[in-house]
């Protein structure tokens, strides 16, 4: 038997802990299907599809206009309410992921995420002119220490050449 299978057998024979006692609704094949769905999406289409199950309260700001530390979040697993927990386990999703994509759909919609660093150039980048002057080195020390290869090959110009590996004195 699947270890994933025997999890959500034991999740949903267990319950999940709330007053509502919301894994009731659902059968094992139905939850553990819908896992090994979720788990072939890329990880924006998982976030669309966990960000549509969520309703997150609208009111950001407190009656006094002092923004709000915790707004209400319901969540949804097949059209039925649920807890928490119960979400975590259908979408196949941790923690802080959901944590995270509660703060993303809070601040700007059910919008997909975009990483931090898109459109940035990576700090290890190598600049052009660095690289054009490494070829150049490298063509001027073959020149000067390279071994040709002792039979040149027919019909090419191009000979390669050895570079020896030991510092010549």
């Amino acid at each position: 038997m699947d270890a994933d299978y025997a999890t959500v057998r034991q999740f949903l024979e267990i319950g999940c802990g709330c007053k509502s006692k919301c894994t009731v609704n659902f059968e094992i094949g139905q939850v553990y299907h819908h896992i090994l769905n979720m788990r072939e999406l890329t990880k924006a289409e998982k976030d669309i599809i966990v960000m549509s199950n969520l309703k997150c309260g609208n009111d950001l700001t407190t009656k006094r206009g002092k923004p709000r530390k915790r707004s209400m979040v319901s969540y949804n697993a097949f059209q039925k309410p649920v807890c928490k927990k119960t979400f975590m386990l259908v979408n196949d999703i941790g923690r802080s992921a959901l944590e995270n994509l509660v703060d993303h759909y809070k601040q700007n919609g059910p919008l997909p995420r975009k990483h931090g660093n898109v459109g940035k150039k990576p700090s290890q980048a190598v600049i052009y002119d660095d690289v054009k002057r490494l070829v150049e080195f490298l063509q001027k020390y073959a020149d000067t220490y390279g071994i040709p290869q002792p039979a040149a090959p027919r019909g090419s110009d191009n000979t390669p050449i050895y570079l020896d590996s030991v510092k010549q004195n």
